[in-house]
């Protein structure tokens, strides 16, 4: 799964068409779709029922709306942290995941990003959000 493909659902929903989010994202309208397209093969789960220029959200697309606005906030959290830790020197960012999430999931996105900070300490804490909650008022995860 690729964070572009969340942001592009998340657009489509809240501008009301693929060519919004498109224009929104700087990209052309069949890309968007694509992304769409791959996401919803990639979860298993229509995402959109489509017609001539309109799309409405499934059931399933309802359902995983807020919890893929979630992600990305998380994600801008995580790039904004991340970066700020690498510029500051500080140099090690621990990353708290709820144990549902399927880390598969997030493996490439992590990827990609460590190679632009190869000396972060990038540490992932995989726990349930009570305990992660926890470390995170204690200042032992940073996000």
């Amino acid at each position: 799964m690729n964070i572009q493909r969340v942001k592009a659902f998340v657009l489509t929903t809240q501008l009301g068409s693929v060519s919004a989010a498109a224009r929104a994202l700087g990209k052309r309208q069949p890309q968007v779709s694509q992304w769409i397209a791959e996401l919803e093969v990639d979860i298993g789960v229509d995402l959109f029922e489509r017609s001539a220029n309109q799309v409405a959200l499934t059931a399933g697309g309802e359902h995983l709306l807020p919890k893929a606005i979630l992600a990305l906030a998380q994600w801008e959290q995580f790039t904004q942290s991340a970066t700020h830790y690498a510029e500051l020197g500080k140099g090690r960012l621990v990353l708290g995941v709820e144990n549902y999430i399927p880390l598969e999931v997030l493996r490439s996105t992590i990827q990609r990003y460590l190679m632009q900070f190869p000396t972060l300490d990038f540490v992932l804490k995989v726990d349930t959000f009570d305990a992660l909650h926890s470390a995170f008022l204690s200042d032992d995860i940073d996000l």
